[in-house]
Parts: C-alpha cells; structure tokens; sequence
C-alpha cells in the first residue's frame, strides 16, 4: 500500500487524490445557513408585530409581553434546534402566525390567567391527538375550505387597517411599501416583509417618528398561574388547536414529504403538543411544526438533503437568542409608530390571506359553507362570551353538512 504524505498534495498517488478531492477540504455548509436566516427572518419580522398588537389589544403588561415573546420564541427555537437534531431531518419549529393573528382578535375578551389555562388546553389537545393518532381523522371532520374561510375572515381586518393608515402617513407608506416591492420581485428568498420593516424603519427614524418607550429590565420569566374556564376553552383552546394543525403542523409534515422525507408524524405532532404545553407555562401560546419555516428549510435550495437539518438547526438558534433579547426589542418596536406597525402587519399577512381566500373558495362545491364562514369570522361575532371563530366554524360544518344531505 503507498504511503501518503498528506502535508504535499503532490506526493499523493492517483487514488488517493481522487478520494480527497471527491472528499474537498471541510466547508461550512452555507446554503442551509442562508436558509436557516431566511426561515428565522419570517418569523421575527411580521409576527412580531401582530403579536404585540395581540398583547396591546388584550392589555398585558410589558412584563407580561416580554415573557410571551421569550416563551414563543425560546421553546420554539429549541423545538428547531432538540429535534432536528434528533431525527435528521429539517423540520422546523416557530409559534403560529395564524394562532397569533387569531388571539389578536380574542385576547381582550379574557384574563391573562384565562389565556394561559387556554393554551395549556389546546396544547393538551396537540400532544393527545399525537399519541393517540388521530389528529388526521378529527381533522378531516371540518371541511378545508371551512378552516380557511375561517382564517382569511380573522386576518382579513388587519389587512384592510393596513390599507387604511397608508393615507395618515405617506411618506412612511411610500418607503415601506417600496421596500416591500423590490424585495418581492428580486429578493429571491427573502421574506418581502423584511424589506417593507426595514426601508419603513429607516423612513421612521429619518422622519423622526421613532420614540422607543423606556426599556424592560431583563429578569428570568417566571411560570404563569392558569385559570380555566369553559369559555376560554371554547374561544379559544379549540380554535387554536384546530389553526395549529390545519395551517403548520400538516403543511409541516407536508412539505416534509414532498421533498423525499418521512418524518415521523405522531412523534412531531407529540412534540408539538409537549413544547406548547411549556411555552404556555409561561405564557407563549403554542410552539410547533411551523409549516412555511419547515417548508423553507427542506427545500432543495437548502442544500443537500442530508444536511438540510442544519438550516432548521441555525433557525433555532437565532430564535433563542431573538427571545433571550426579547426584552430589548419590545421598548423598540413599541416606540415605532402605530401607523407603521398596522401597515407592517397587515403586509405580513397578505400571502397567509391570499392562502386562505384560495384554500377557501377553490373547490366549488364549499363556496356557500365557505362564504358563511367568512362573513361570520369577519363579522367579529360574540354570543355567549365564545368568539366569531368557534360560531364560523360551527355554521361552516352546519352548511356543509346541509349541502352533503340527499334532497
């Protein structure tokens, strides 16, 4: 056998520089970095802002503000960094921007505890229907263009308030929604939201408009006391459950397999309930499969399949630390003007609405379940103390079921 120098590449014999050349010098692997930064600037640009809308119209405190952004986005970092690393495979975890912009909408009408007892149950309900298996079969008992009437009614408002206060601020419109535009068309795989943030922040700070509050002293969360109630349960738990699935976990573990992996569903959905249930000890909603992020990360652009995780693993990462620092960045943003945030959410949302509106009138024979779905979630409806979610999708099933009747 030749003996090899590996200090002098010239004294290598044929084979062995044919191994060490298929083999290269040990590189970092960038494309799952690049996708890693891209699936983590989705999740900390629009969410941002229509989580704190969420906690302003619910009234929390700053405290209580900055423990849900550490929760969420602490828990879910760790759910992108523990189990990709234990499955190898890219799956990615994120709270739920649908969830969030849902909460946006019923928040106010609960105590924190409340809240908190409410995440706890719908996170109960996700680990459930993962060990058990039958997540799918419940889900298959609403209509799918029910769920996103559902979901296109709630984001709808935010949408439209987004369009209203470009009027009150030109200038600020004008940049944002430039910066939105040329990220869209040559951005490549940037989230457009990222360029709408920054081009309306550096407008804001040129017009003067930015007054950050005072800032939060950093302390370590601490677990939140739940209350449970019936109709928290109802307006709240089983909605965001029903979101959770229909638009992360099983877009998630779609994506998953379209690009040639076989994730381990009842495992990922188990885990997401079981991450939910601590992100909701202290306070956050939910942390899961997220379905966007995970669909960004298992892309063929990511690199090669067997390296992949790594983008999930480096999204996980810059999570954590935007919630370490989360206390940091709330007086921030908080400082920004509201006009600006409203337009910032309501850009964020309009790729999940376009969504929703397609998923929810694509199939002709849901269009009249689906538009009494949406004209009730829009509606903003409460009967009972339950929120306009629960009755749309209870009217939604309702005519939908009517129209399956034999005349």
């Amino acid at each position: 056998m030749d003996r090899v120098n590996w200090a002098d590449p010239t004294a290598a014999p044929a084979g062995a520089a044919a191994v060490r050349h298929r083999l290269g010098r040990p590189r970092l692997p960038l494309d799952p970095l690049a996708a890693g930064l891209v699936s983590a600037l989705l999740a900390m640009t629009g969410p941002v802002l229509i989580l704190l809308q969420a906690a302003a119209s619910a009234g929390f405190t700053p405290r209580q503000t900055v423990s849900w952004m550490f929760a969420v986005y602490v828990l879910g970092g760790l759910f992108s960094v523990v189990l990709p690393l234990r499955y190898r495979i890219p799956v990615t975890g994120a709270h739920s921007l649908t969830g969030v912009a849902y909460l946006a909408g019923v928040a106010g009408h609960f105590t924190y505890a409340q809240l908190v007892g409410a995440y706890l149950v719908s996170a109960a309900m996700l680990f459930l229907l993962g060990v058990t298996g039958v997540y799918a079969r419940l889900l298959a008992l609403v209509p799918g263009p029910v769920i996103a009437a559902m979901l296109a009614g709630l984001i709808a408002p935010f949408v439209a308030r987004g369009a209203l206060v470009a009027g009150q601020t030109p200038g600020l419109a004008v940049a944002t929604l430039a910066g939105y535009a040329v990220v869209a068309r040559w951005g490549r795989r940037l989230p457009p939201a990222a360029g709408a943030a920054v081009c309306g922040l550096a407008a804001a700070v040129l017009l003067h408009r930015v007054q950050p509050g005072g800032g939060i002293a950093w302390v370590w969360p601490e677990p939140q006391w739940p209350a449970f109630s019936v109709s928290a349960a109802l307006a709240v738990s089983v909605p965001l459950a029903i979101l959770v699935l229909g638009n992360d976990i099983t877009p998630g573990l779609g994506a998953l397999e379209s690009f040639g992996f076989r994730p381990p569903v009842r495992a990922l959905v188990t885990w997401s309930g079981a991450f939910s249930m601590a992100t909701a000890i202290f306070g956050g909603h939910c942390a899961n499969v997220a379905g966007m992020m995970t669909a960004i990360c298992a892309d063929e652009s990511a690199g090669r399949r067997e390296t992949r995780y790594l983008a999930s693993v480096t999204s996980g990462v810059l999570l954590v630390l935007f919630g370490v620092f989360s206390f940091a960045a709330v007086p921030f943003i908080r400082g920004l003007p509201t006009p600006l945030m409203a337009l910032l959410a309501g850009l964020s949302l309009l790729t999940p609405l376009g969504n929703s509106l397609r998923a929810a009138f694509a199939d002709s024979r849901h269009t009249l379940p689906a538009v009494v779905t949406f004209a009730i979630a829009l509606s903003n409806l409460t009967l009972f103390h339950v929120g306009a979610a629960v009755w749309a999708l209870v009217a939604g099933c309702a005519v939908a079921r009517l129209e399956r009747r034999p005349g």
